[in-house]
Protein backbone atom coordinates (compact mmCIF):
# COMPACT_ATOMS: atom_id res chain seq x y z
CA UNK A 1 0.00 0.00 0.00
CA UNK A 2 2.86 2.39 0.75
CA UNK A 3 4.06 2.24 -2.87
CA UNK A 4 0.63 3.35 -4.16
CA UNK A 5 0.63 6.71 -2.41
CA UNK A 6 3.52 8.24 -4.42
CA UNK A 7 1.92 6.99 -7.66
CA UNK A 8 -1.40 8.62 -6.73
CA UNK A 9 0.41 11.82 -5.78
CA UNK A 10 2.22 11.84 -9.13
CA UNK A 11 -1.06 11.30 -10.97
CA UNK A 12 -2.72 14.09 -8.97
CA UNK A 13 0.21 16.43 -9.65
CA UNK A 14 0.05 15.58 -13.36
CA UNK A 15 -3.70 16.22 -13.45
CA UNK A 16 -3.22 19.54 -11.63
CA UNK A 17 -0.48 20.56 -14.08
CA UNK A 18 -2.68 19.65 -17.06
CA UNK A 19 -5.60 21.59 -15.58
CA UNK A 20 -3.34 24.60 -14.98
CA UNK A 21 -2.07 24.45 -18.57
CA UNK A 22 -5.55 24.28 -20.07
CA UNK A 23 -6.76 27.06 -17.77
CA UNK A 24 -3.80 29.24 -18.81
CA UNK A 25 -4.45 28.50 -22.49
CA UNK A 26 -8.15 29.35 -22.14
CA UNK A 27 -7.36 32.56 -20.23
CA UNK A 28 -4.93 33.56 -22.96
CA UNK A 29 -7.57 32.93 -25.65
CA UNK A 30 -10.17 34.95 -23.71
CA UNK A 31 -7.69 37.81 -23.25
CA UNK A 32 -6.88 37.81 -26.96
CA UNK A 33 -10.59 37.80 -27.80
CA UNK A 34 -11.29 40.60 -25.32
CA UNK A 35 -8.44 42.68 -26.72
CA UNK A 36 -9.75 42.21 -30.26
CA UNK A 37 -13.25 43.14 -29.16
CA UNK A 38 -11.96 46.26 -27.38
CA UNK A 39 -10.02 47.38 -30.44
CA UNK A 40 -13.03 46.87 -32.70
CA UNK A 41 -15.27 48.83 -30.31
CA UNK A 42 -12.76 51.69 -30.19
CA UNK A 43 -12.49 51.69 -33.98
CA UNK A 44 -16.28 51.74 -34.39
CA UNK A 45 -16.55 54.65 -31.95
CA UNK A 46 -13.80 56.49 -33.82
CA UNK A 47 -15.56 56.00 -37.17
CA UNK A 48 -18.79 57.38 -35.72
CA UNK A 49 -16.98 60.38 -34.26
CA UNK A 50 -15.22 61.05 -37.58
CA UNK A 51 -18.61 61.18 -39.29
CA UNK A 52 -19.55 63.83 -36.73
CA UNK A 53 -16.45 65.79 -37.81
CA UNK A 54 -17.68 66.02 -41.39
CA UNK A 55 -21.13 67.08 -40.24
CA UNK A 56 -19.62 69.67 -37.87
CA UNK A 57 -17.64 71.28 -40.69
CA UNK A 58 -20.60 71.21 -43.05
CA UNK A 59 -22.84 72.82 -40.43
CA UNK A 60 -20.42 75.76 -40.16
CA UNK A 61 -21.06 75.74 -36.45
CA UNK A 62 -18.09 76.46 -34.19
CA UNK A 63 -19.67 74.84 -31.11
CA UNK A 64 -20.43 71.68 -33.03
CA UNK A 65 -16.76 71.52 -34.09
CA UNK A 66 -15.69 71.91 -30.46
CA UNK A 67 -18.13 69.18 -29.47
CA UNK A 68 -16.51 66.89 -32.03
CA UNK A 69 -13.14 67.30 -30.33
CA UNK A 70 -14.71 66.81 -26.90
CA UNK A 71 -16.21 63.49 -28.07
CA UNK A 72 -12.84 62.51 -29.50
CA UNK A 73 -11.09 63.31 -26.21
CA UNK A 74 -13.70 61.30 -24.31
CA UNK A 75 -12.94 58.31 -26.55
CA UNK A 76 -9.22 58.82 -25.94
CA UNK A 77 -9.89 58.87 -22.17
CA UNK A 78 -11.70 55.54 -22.45
CA UNK A 79 -8.87 54.07 -24.53
CA UNK A 80 -6.36 55.27 -21.93
CA UNK A 81 -8.29 53.52 -19.15
CA UNK A 82 -8.41 50.33 -21.19
CA UNK A 83 -4.67 50.55 -21.89
CA UNK A 84 -3.98 51.03 -18.18
CA UNK A 85 -5.95 47.87 -17.50
CA UNK A 86 -3.93 45.95 -20.08
CA UNK A 87 -6.85 45.68 -22.51
CA UNK A 88 -5.12 47.57 -25.32
CA UNK A 89 -1.62 46.44 -26.34
CA UNK A 90 1.29 48.85 -25.99
CA UNK A 91 2.13 48.83 -29.72
CA UNK A 92 -1.42 49.92 -30.59
CA UNK A 93 -1.46 52.62 -27.93
CA UNK A 94 1.92 53.91 -29.08
CA UNK A 95 0.62 54.34 -32.63
CA UNK A 96 -2.50 56.10 -31.34
CA UNK A 97 -0.43 58.42 -29.15
CA UNK A 98 1.75 59.38 -32.12
CA UNK A 99 -1.38 60.41 -34.01
CA UNK A 100 -2.62 62.42 -31.03
CA UNK A 101 0.67 64.28 -30.80
CA UNK A 102 0.47 65.12 -34.50
CA UNK A 103 -3.18 66.16 -34.15
CA UNK A 104 -2.35 68.46 -31.23
CA UNK A 105 0.13 70.32 -33.39
CA UNK A 106 -1.56 70.16 -36.78
CA UNK A 107 -5.25 69.23 -36.74
CA UNK A 108 -7.96 71.83 -37.23
CA UNK A 109 -11.30 72.33 -38.90
CA UNK A 110 -11.88 75.39 -41.04
CA UNK A 111 -14.91 76.84 -42.70
CA UNK A 112 -16.24 80.19 -43.83
CA UNK A 113 -19.16 81.76 -42.08
CA UNK A 114 -20.57 85.14 -43.06
CA UNK A 115 -17.47 85.80 -45.15
CA UNK A 116 -15.07 85.12 -42.27
CA UNK A 117 -12.70 82.19 -41.91
CA UNK A 118 -13.39 80.19 -38.73
CA UNK A 119 -10.78 77.76 -37.37
CA UNK A 120 -11.35 75.29 -34.56
CA UNK A 121 -8.23 73.33 -33.64
CA UNK A 122 -7.53 70.22 -31.61
CA UNK A 123 -4.98 72.18 -29.59
CA UNK A 124 -7.30 75.12 -28.85
CA UNK A 125 -10.16 72.88 -27.71
CA UNK A 126 -7.80 70.71 -25.63
CA UNK A 127 -6.33 73.78 -23.93
CA UNK A 128 -9.82 75.23 -23.30
CA UNK A 129 -11.03 71.98 -21.75
CA UNK A 130 -7.94 71.78 -19.58
CA UNK A 131 -8.46 75.38 -18.44
CA UNK A 132 -12.13 74.62 -17.68
CA UNK A 133 -11.01 71.54 -15.69
CA UNK A 134 -13.03 69.21 -17.91
CA UNK A 135 -10.55 66.56 -16.77
CA UNK A 136 -9.44 66.50 -13.15
CA UNK A 137 -5.98 68.11 -12.84
CA UNK A 138 -4.65 64.97 -11.10
CA UNK A 139 -6.12 62.64 -13.74
CA UNK A 140 -3.28 60.49 -15.12
CA UNK A 141 -4.90 60.75 -18.56
CA UNK A 142 -4.52 64.54 -18.55
CA UNK A 143 -0.92 64.23 -17.39
CA UNK A 144 -0.13 61.62 -20.05
CA UNK A 145 -1.72 63.58 -22.87
CA UNK A 146 0.07 66.79 -21.92
CA UNK A 147 3.34 64.85 -21.93
CA UNK A 148 2.53 63.23 -25.29
CA UNK A 149 1.50 66.54 -26.84
CA UNK A 150 4.90 68.02 -26.04
CA UNK A 151 7.30 65.10 -26.37
CA UNK A 152 8.08 62.32 -28.78
CA UNK A 153 6.69 59.07 -27.43
CA UNK A 154 9.24 57.28 -25.29
CA UNK A 155 9.57 53.56 -24.85
CA UNK A 156 6.19 52.22 -23.72
CA UNK A 157 7.70 50.33 -20.76
CA UNK A 158 9.23 53.57 -19.57
CA UNK A 159 5.93 55.36 -20.12
CA UNK A 160 4.03 52.75 -18.12
CA UNK A 161 6.54 53.02 -15.30
CA UNK A 162 6.33 56.82 -15.31
CA UNK A 163 2.57 56.62 -14.85
CA UNK A 164 2.66 53.68 -12.44
CA UNK A 165 0.95 51.38 -14.90
CA UNK A 166 1.67 47.67 -14.74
Amino acid sequence: MEGAIPWIMLAAAGAAAAAAFFTWREAKAVTKSTTSSNLINCLNSYITIMRDRTQAIESKNEQRCKDFYRELFDLHWTEFQMWRDGLIPDHVMKAWLAIRRRNYHEDSMQFEKNGEKVTVSYRKVWDELEHEKYFEPADPYLQLMNKIHEEVIPDMKKLRKGFNIK
